[in-house]
């Protein structure tokens, strides 16, 4: 699809379906979650655990905030079956679907030579057992409790309230992309507080322009040509994207008092060969040719006062 016609019909959505129904509807119908595969969204937790294991951290038997649940909790289910002890999973607004969570925990009930054959360092009878556990749960009520997984929804500042329950790891999916600068330093100060000492946050973070995805005529750095007023006309409720680029989200990160211990970023060798004839916007010219080609990051980091045990 065109990305200035998807562009059309999702500011038309947001004008006709204030809380998402629609727009949910005709994903599932026509769009993305059509036929609904928990597969990538899987790799993307096997490279946290990965990157978490490269350091000598594990989940198992830690408490765990997840910034930005969306609609099907796939990452904190894995990282359940893992072990983890509990996931208090945050969004502003409501958005989980019992469809796509109970359809979620169904396909990975069926997956445990994937898991076993990705991080078999993690893998043992009872991550077994609780794999073949989630088949018997039938609604997402009885399917949160046997995960341990917690939605916590409203205000950032309510992440605050749970500084009597203190995080080992705070993190995110592909979400940081979708939230405006401030809102983002605001959430790495709530993370300061509410990590346990060496505590870490993880993020994985689509760089992208998300547009590219359905639309095969633009390049993942077709936004970077727009300036900041032009391309806020194409920022709609359901597709807000900050166009940040790798080196920023670096300066965020420490700016807040953050270390970073790993940083995996994916340059997109394509946009690289573009780039020379590509129309950048200005404010983009005097980045690093990686920074503005990365197309997503894993970033690992804990606290400057804290040192790993």
């Amino acid at each position: 699809m065109d990305w200035k016609l998807k562009f059309f019909v999702q500011k038309t959505l947001t004008r006709l379906s204030a809380n998402g129904k629609l727009y949910y509807f005709l994903q599932r119908r026509f769009g993305g979650y059509r036929n609904f595969n928990i597969n990538s969204k899987l790799e993307q937790g096997f490279l946290i655990l990965e990157s978490l294991n490269d350091l000598g951290i594990s989940i198992v038997g830690k408490d765990l905030l997840e910034i930005g649940t969306g609609w099907v909790t796939i990452i904190p289910m894995l990282f359940s079956i893992i072990g983890h002890h509990s996931c208090v999973t945050y969004d502003i607004e409501n958005l989980l679907k019992a469809e796509l969570c109970l359809q979620a925990a169904k396909q990975l009930s069926k997956l445990e030579a994937l898991i076993k054959a990705r991080i078999p360092w993690a893998f043992n009878t009872e991550v077994s057992s609780r794999q073949r556990g989630l088949i018997e749960q039938d609604t997402m009520t009885t399917l949160l409790d046997f995960l341990n997984v917690f939605p916590l929804v409203g205000e950032p500042n309510l992440i605050d309230d749970q500084q009597n329950h203190k995080f080992d790891l705070v993190f995110s999916n592909e979400t940081l992309e979708h939230i405006q600068t401030q809102d983002i330093i605001a959430l790495l100060q709530i993370s300061r507080d509410v990590l346990k000492p060496n505590g870490v946050i993880t993020h994985f973070i689509d760089c992208s322009d998300h547009y590219s995805f359905s639309d095969v005529n633009i390049s993942r750095i077709n936004f970077l040509q727009f300036s900041s007023s032009d391309w806020q006309q194409y920022n709609t409720k359901f597709l807000y994207q900050n166009r940040l680029r790798a080196c920023d989200y670096r300066k965020l990160f420490e700016s807040q008092g953050f270390e970073i211990l790993t940083w995996k970023a994916t340059v997109n060798h394509d946009c690289l060969n573009q780039l020379v004839s590509f129309p950048l916007d200005k404010q983009f010219v005097g980045y690093d040719p990686i920074d503005i080609c990365t197309s997503s990051i894993l970033v690992i980091a804990r606290l400057k006062e804290f040192s790993l045990e």
